[in-house]
């Protein structure tokens, strides 16, 4: 599964939509709507906030970074 399509999985289990997500993470609509559009991949710092975000909700997020990047299977479960 893709950052983008977990990050969305997650976000619509606990019933948020882009613009709430985007609220509550102190980021852009436009930069959810890129990550889950799989345009854009979130730098370090961002991926910490969000899977620190999804932690305390409960909610996993799992995803493999090989199609996103190329450079081997780099799937995490967060």
């Amino acid at each position: 599964m893709t950052f983008g399509d977990s990050l969305k999985r997650a976000r619509e289990e606990l019933g948020l939509t882009q613009q709430e997500l985007s609220q509550l993470l102190h980021v852009s609509y436009s930069t959810i709507n890129r990550y889950e559009n799989g345009r854009h991949l979130p730098s370090p710092l961002a991926l910490d906030a969000i899977t620190t975000f999804f932690k305390k909700k409960k909610v996993s997020l799992e995803f493999d970074l090989t199609e996103e990047n190329g450079h081997g299977n780099k799937t995490l479960t967060l």
